[in-house]
């Protein structure tokens, strides 16, 4: 997935410039080394045209400028892994091509393409590998490996010309039908594609691609070409006809020219659409987010304020003005009402935000709650956290007073015994080694620990001295960290026999303690 730590620059060579009511994203810094990669010129591949295509620009622009971290489980890092057991398996005599193939260069997978993202933990390693043979689970049921008459694997095309445009690809099997010509198949290790709404059918546009490169490569017209969706056993014939041919050729001119006049230029066009919510520009792009609110639908969507882009305005024939940024809005100093405020623009007038998704622990395109000032998400993971301890406090408060102890329950000593819940699991999480953050699921199974721990050690709510909190804090920290490992040993230990056997020698010693 992009990598936003090392692509915090964006912003010291590309701008958002709105202008006119239209946003592009511009090069204000074609000498940086990152724009000059970006601009220099190339040969078009597939995905390229599709972006080109009536797609975002600018998107295309930012993806191609981050640097990558490769994740073993993220989708284009599986799917690499499934073409290259396939293309193991395909280049074995046709005899050799079974199931147990698959399986056995799926188990050798990492030696045999070492290029791959393979984790580095045997345990990982083998759910790695379960994640890959699920890619590859419906092969039987579209493809009789042992019937097919392979001319090659994974042929590249990097000096070829289709309709006078240079080509980069890759097709995964190129195969002999039984009347001699060639068939192009393609694996698809992602769900069935269909195009969205009106645009154009990029998956196939692909294949016809292929089908001219191949012919201008060999000198032979494919005649059939097939999508092979691997994980799901389907399959999708792709129409090579001369006139579905012209149309993908027109595509990939336009295409071509469109990637030249942007690098020449130095200018990415902009385009909202239902696809806005997997762009790392989601929260901050000016387009998707003119007449609503983008939310991001991964965790690369997340990244745009990481990516330190600014806005500009520029009049028609007025010089770049930076824009000034605000999250929460302002009001007067000298206590006067703003009048050209307008009611939606008052913290405390008819104002609602947008919720973002359990895992954005952040409201999207910079939105502040008009209450509390706090860019919080709501319905966050790390929401319910704050919440949960905020309640518990409150419950613990009450109950001391009801039960005759000192009445606390105002707002700052809910908060600080909140923050005493909060930090306990704070450090628990520190010294376990996993990442402190409310927002992660180890806080909800140490929060499930600390519950427990109250119960049988309640907070000092009757001492004033600072010596015995921290010292029960400290009890809490150290007692859920030994109900996690317990809870570790547990699944470590799955099923035994008589798992009750330390229990029946405590019951059996007189002066047993419990651990």
């Amino acid at each position: 997935m992009p990598d936003p730590n090392d692509a915090l620059d964006l912003g010291a060579w590309l701008a958002f410039v709105d202008e006119g009511g239209t946003a592009t994203l511009v090069v204000t810094d074609r000498e940086h080394p990152a724009a000059k990669s970006l601009l220099k010129p190339r040969r078009l591949s597939p995905s390229t045209a599709a972006a080109m295509e009536g797609g975002c620009h600018a998107r295309w622009a930012v993806e191609r400028s981050m640097p990558r971290t490769d994740d073993p489980f993220g989708a284009a890092e599986l799917g690499s892994a499934a073409h290259a057991v396939m293309e193991e398996v395909m280049q074995r005599p046709s005899h050799q091509r079974t199931p147990e193939a698959i399986e056995f260069e799926l188990s050798r997978v990492d030696q045999t393409h070492p290029e791959l993202a393979v984790p580095d933990d045997i345990m990982e390693r083998t759910r790695w590998r379960g994640e890959v043979a699920g890619k590859l689970a419906g092969i039987p049921a579209i493809m009789d490996l042992p019937s097919i008459d392979v001319y090659g694997t994974e042929i590249h095309f990097d000096h070829v010309s289709v309709a006078g445009v240079p080509i980069n690809g890759y097709a995964d099997l190129v195969a002999r039908q039984p009347n001699g010509s060639l068939w192009v198949q393609d694996y698809k290790t992602g769900k069935v594609r269909k195009p969205y709404r009106d645009e154009r059918d990029a998956e196939s546009d692909q294949q016809r691609t292929y089908v001219m490169a191949l012919a201008a490569k060999t000198g032979e017209l494919p005649t059939r070409a097939t999508l092979l969706y691997t994980a799901f056993g389907a399959s999708k014939e792709v129409d090579v006809s001369p006139n579905a041919l012209r149309e993908t050729a027109t595509v990939l001119r336009n295409a071509f020219a469109a990637m030249n006049s942007n690098a020449e230029r130095g200018t990415f066009s902009m385009k909202a659409s239902g696809l806005c919510g997997w762009c790392p520009l989601a929260l901050v792009c000016p387009e998707g987010n003119r007449s609503r609110v983008v939310r991001a639908k991964t965790p690369a969507a997340h990244l745009g304020p990481e990516l330190g882009i600014p806005r500009l305005l520029r009049a028609p024939s007025a010089p770049p003005i930076r824009e000034e940024r605000r999250t929460v809005p302002t009001q007067p100093t000298d206590g006067t009402t703003d009048p050209t405020a307008s009611p939606s623009d008052d913290p405390k007038g008819p104002h609602m935000i947008s919720e973002g998704k359990t895992w954005e622990e952040i409201l999207p395109a910079n939105q502040t709650n008009p209450v509390t000032g706090s860019a919080l998400n709501p319905n966050a993971y790390a929401a319910a956290a704050s919440m949960t301890y905020t309640c518990e406090a409150f419950k613990i408060l009450f109950a001391h007073a009801k039960n005759g102890g000192k009445r606390m329950s105002g707002e700052a000593q809910v908060k600080s015994l909140a923050l005493c819940l909060s930090n306990i699991v704070a450090a628990a999480q520190q010294q376990l080694g996993v990442k402190v953050s409310l927002q992660d699921g180890s806080n909800t199974r140490l929060r499930a620990a600390l519950y427990a721990t109250l119960e049988v050690a309640p907070p000092p709510l009757d001492s004033p001295e600072s010596t015995k909190w921290e010292g029960w804090m400290s009890y809490c920290i150290q007692r859920i960290i030994t109900l996690f490992r317990i809870a570790t040993d547990v699944w470590e230990a799955g099923q035994v026999s008589q798992p009750y056997a330390d229990l029946v020698a405590a019951i059996a010693a007189p002066d047993a303690q419990a651990a």
